[in-house]
């Protein structure tokens, strides 16, 4: 009879703590929502929105909404670009994966580039610094015209489109029209940042 009342209690701590977390997530997205829908009431007024908001809803959207998504989509799209026959050409005439440990090195040094320039203003000297570096470490093939410009757009678009992609197919709830805004305008800074 303990046992029954032992997993009757675990199982409606569990209901309650699930009932507690889904009404607090919504209550929170609710209040950043009302935040937002103050500065861009319409949607006419999202053609104004500034890259300071989108980034303050992008950061928002990785750190509370969806860090799973952004995480996992943030490493799809350091990988997939070596799929590409013209991007794995130069990875194997680089050599940089023919060693795990300049592999891993350089898997990590490019995450903490676009983590900085992700989570940072646009206009701040962080990012400004991760885009700075991400240019000059590519900016010598670019020259040689051993990295085409058609790839580092490809790789660029897989940062915005993945997170994107990932959060329609596996979150919770779909990304608002504000959101996606947010989105573009985000990366749409990036490009011009700096």
């Amino acid at each position: 009879m303990d046992r029954l009342v032992v997993c009757f209690v675990v199982s409606l701590l569990v209901i309650i703590y699930m009932l507690l977390a889904s009404s607090l997530r919504y209550r929170r997205m609710k209040q950043e929502d009302d935040r937002i829908r103050t500065l861009y009431p319409d949607d006419a007024s999202l053609a104004r929105m500034t890259n300071e908001d989108a980034h303050d809803i992008i950061k928002y959207l990785q750190q509370y909404e969806f860090p799973f998504a952004f995480e996992v989509s943030l490493a799809a799209s350091l990988y997939r670009p070596y799929g590409i026959p013209s991007i794995s050409r130069v990875l194997a005439k680089t050599k940089q994966f023919a060693n795990v440990h300049v592999a891993s090195k350089r898997t990590a040094d490019t995450a903490v580039l676009v983590v900085d320039f992700a989570q940072n203003p646009p206009e701040s000297e962080k990012c400004c610094g991760a885009i700075s570096r991400m240019n000059y470490i590519h900016g010598a093939y670019q020259k040689a015209g051993v990295i085409k410009d058609e790839d580092l757009l490809y790789t660029f678009a897989l940062l915005a489109w993945l997170p994107v992609k990932f959060i329609e197919g596996y979150e919770w709830r779909q990304l608002t029209l504000i959101e996606l805004q947010a989105a573009g305008v985000f990366w749409k800074s990036l490009v011009s940042a700096c």
